[in-house]
């Protein structure tokens, strides 16, 4: 484990040893710059190890849509006739229909339990942005392989 909490070996810190460099890109640091050579080299670090970072980080670079199905986590509203009934004229922005399909992030290799403090388990290649029915079947899967391996690993 390094100053930072992180594993040794983070991908996004390969300068992390050397002194006199920034962390992530080894630029030489100039003035009273000790770790980082920019914001920019230092938001690589929180976007890939702070689970809101990552998280928004995430959504953005798959164009806040799932990267499964296409969905933008807006329900699909079809107003037939006018005299629809007020459940299917709900506004797609309505806070019973954003729970019902927004958009979340998935870990794609499963946390199993492990919190979403700091930590490396929150790089960007790692993560995937869902609609809620597509996070809810890969969670299953996921849940349904965890349970496999534990049977094998068993007996």
């Amino acid at each position: 484990m390094n100053r930072y909490g992180l594993d040794d070996g983070c991908p996004t810190l390969p300068f992390l040893d050397q002194p006199g460099v920034c962390n992530r890109c080894g630029t030489r640091l100039t003035g009273r710059r000790t770790q980082w050579c920019s914001s920019a080299c230092e938001s690589v670090l929180r976007e890939n190890h702070d689970w809101n970072l990552a998280r928004r980080a995430a959504r953005k670079r798959d164009g806040n849509k799932c990267v499964r199905c296409g969905h933008t986590g807006i329900p699909r509203v079809f107003i037939g006739h006018v005299d629809a009934p007020p459940e299917i004229r709900t506004p797609a922005w309505s806070s019973r229909n954003s729970r019902e399909w927004g958009l979340e992030v998935n870990h794609m290799t499963p946390r199993e339990g492990r919190g979403y403090g700091w930590g490396c388990a929150h790089h960007l290649d790692g993560l995937e942005t869902l609609c809620k029915p597509c996070h809810r079947d890969e969670t299953n899967n996921q849940a349904a392989e965890r349970r496999s391996r534990q049977q094998r690993e068993a007996g």
